[in-house]
């Protein structure tokens, strides 16, 4: 008890009485991390003025507990590495990523009576790479009986303690790598399943190459899972007004939180997003007003987009929340050096090419936005997705502008929506009477306003003789079709919004190399 007090450890932190067992087991630890130390020469150049504030410069540089290392407590007692990552009480939430938690396993060879390989817990231990190491058979490799070690299963740790003679191996992956996640603080077991060890892995590996410990950083791991780091800043411009932009960086974020979750415990790992809401473009819904303010500051928002922190020097990703915008300075950001425009282009393409993968027949498709939307000079869509959709006259855009006006004061009516639809469909195919020859057929209507995504999504009243299908994913749209009777004109509706978050998202979930 005394040991754990003098690094600056108070037992009751974690609900520990004086008789608990695993006091003496964490004193032990704290032990070992105090008689750890740094000199001047085991600190990179370029942050020891940082470290080093004392005049004249400390010979040795020690281990403060709760700055290099830390206890910590775990919900329940888990007993692998998966229960470990999702039982961890970290900054004051349960749950970290898979990939900060240590899988450490204890083994036998011919030779070496225990040896302890320690992986991150997404990377499984490669047994042959292991066995070439130790220059024996993988057949050779045995797992130890931790119990006679005084250990339960689960609990094996950098820090066991053992007359036997012991081999630690610390995968390579743990301090670099190709997808190396930038963390340096690791979980290990302390030997307690209730109760982990945080600690900074490259620091230790530095502390411990003075002390008597056999110790390899070789490549001894191959991956299990794709690793997910999340580091990226994201930038989210609005043009139109503050609500827009908030509303889509909220989208944007839970896009995330559901894609992380799928990949790993909590959420320790996402990305900063910076909201932009400059008045100065406030205009956007006037493609004629805002198209030359947006240029001129362009400048101005590329030099705040690259003075964002980030690690790595990681090109930030930039989009907007509002499609003008997009049609406005898209084919500037293309070529814009140190950053990763993504724009709604490339999102709708994408649906576009899973549905005819799928064989989803389109009779039709109709592009629905502003009238910057079908200049193909300011349109966020130039291109095949522009010249394949209906042409739009100058009357009826006028209509959708409109609409969309209509829709920021609440006050559209479905009706004219569906009119809209139905006068395009009548003009394309020059029908007369009723339109009995589209009953049946899918017609893809692409909503290439922020309004208009968001009536579809809160309108469910629908005009005869349309039957609507609200989803960008070709699953769910599949899924959708097959429940739809006869007799209907099947409007499938692209959300280039939802569709351009879920890409952004793909982006920053994707390993950097």
């Amino acid at each position: 008890m005394e040991q754990l007090l003098q690094v600056g450890f108070n037992p009751k932190q974690l609900g520990l009485e004086e008789s608990d067992p695993v006091v003496e087991r964490l004193a032990q630890i704290a032990s070992h991390f105090d008689s750890l130390c740094l000199t001047i020469f085991d600190v990179p150049a370029e942050i020891r003025d940082e470290i080093y504030t004392e005049t004249p410069v400390p010979p040795l540089l020690r281990f403060e507990y709760g700055v290099h290392y830390f206890f910590g407590k775990n919900q329940g007692r888990p007993r692998s590495v998966r229960e470990n990552a999702a039982a961890a009480i970290f900054e004051g939430e349960q749950g970290v990523e898979l990939w900060r938690i240590m899988r450490s396993n204890a083994l036998t060879a011919p030779g070496y009576p225990l040896v302890i390989t320690h992986t991150r817990a997404d990377r499984e231990l490669d047994f042959t790479k292991l066995a070439q190491h130790l220059d024996v058979s993988e057949s050779d490799l045995k797992r130890a009986d931790v119990t006679k070690l005084g250990l339960e299963y689960g609990t094996v740790n950098p820090f066991t303690q053992t007359d036997i003679p012991i081999r630690h191996f610390f995968d390579r992956d743990l301090i670099t790598g190709a997808d190396y996640p930038y963390e340096d603080t690791v979980f290990s077991s302390s030997g307690d399943p209730r109760f982990y060890v945080g600690f900074d892995i490259r620091r230790y590996l530095k502390g411990i190459q003075r002390l008597p410990i056999q110790t390899i950083t070789p490549d001894i791991s191959k991956p299990e899972e794709t690793r997910v780091i999340a580091r990226r800043p994201i930038i989210v411009v609005g043009g139109d007004s503050g609500r827009d932009t908030a509303h889509f960086t909220e989208a944007l974020m839970n896009s995330l939180i559901t894609a992380l979750g799928k990949n790993y415990f909590g959420d320790r790992s996402f990305p900063e997003i910076y909201p932009i809401s400059d008045p100065k473009l406030s205009g956007s819904i006037d493609t004629n007003l805002y198209g030359q303010s947006l240029k001129a500051h362009m400048p101005e928002l590329m030099a705040r987009a690259k003075a964002l922190p980030r690690e790595r020097r990681i090109p930030p990703i930039i989009t907007f929340s509002s499609t003008a915008m997009h049609g406005g300075v898209g084919k500037l950001l293309e070529q814009e050096p140190g950053i990763d425009y993504i724009d709604p282009k490339q999102a709708v393409r994408s649906v576009l090419a899973e549905l005819a993968e799928h064989q989803i027949e389109v009779a039709h498709t109709i592009l629905l936005g502003l009238p910057s939307v079908y200049n193909s000079s300011t349109s966020a869509f130039e291109g095949h997705i522009l010249e394949g959709s209906i042409a739009v006259n100058s009357e009826t855009q006028e209509k959708v502008q409109q609409f969309i006006i209509n829709c920021k004061s609440n006050t559209q009516d479905f009706n004219q929506f569906y009119q809209v639809i139905e006068n395009l469909l009548r003009e394309q195919g020059k029908l007369k009477g009723e339109m009995t020859t589209l009953l049946d057929k899918n017609v893809v209507v692409i909503l290439a306003a922020s309004e208009l995504e968001g009536f579809i999504s809160r309108y469910h009243s629908v005009a005869k003789p349309f039957t609507d299908i609200k989803s960008s994913k070709v699953t769910t749209i599949i899924d959708e079709l097959n429940k739809v009777g006869s007799g209907k004109i099947r409007l499938i509706y692209i959300f280039p919004g939802q569709t351009l978050i879920e890409k952004v998202v793909e982006k920053d979930l994707e390993p950097i190399y």
